[in-house]
């Protein structure tokens, strides 16, 4: 289990989100040439990862196209649904 969280400078941890077995996590980094992170990931339980570098992402377009189209449209798809539950999650915090 891997704890997803922000980390501000006055110290108050805000815990975003709690991820389990078989989750990709990280994903916006294979896409940024930035080395700054949007969150923390704590793994809160022992816990197996791997990483897929944006550098590799490159050569499996080289390598196998319909492969690399798949993980662009794996990534799109769960970036979409984690911008929805953090959009419901703060409208529900709006609206309380």
């Amino acid at each position: 289990m891997v704890e997803v969280r922000l980390e501000p400078t006055d110290g108050k941890i805000i815990r975003l989100r709690e991820f389990r077995r078989g989750t990709a996590i990280g994903e916006m980094a294979a896409y940024s040439k930035s080395k700054s992170r949007t969150a923390s990931a704590l793994a809160i339980e022992p816990t197996v990862a791997y990483e897929l570098a944006p550098d590799a992402i490159a050569q499996l377009g080289a390598e196998a196209p319909a492969y690399r189209a798949i993980v662009h449209e794996f990534v799109a798809r769960l970036l979409t649904a984690r911008l929805t539950f953090m959009n419901k999650r703060f409208e529900n915090q709006i609206s309380h």
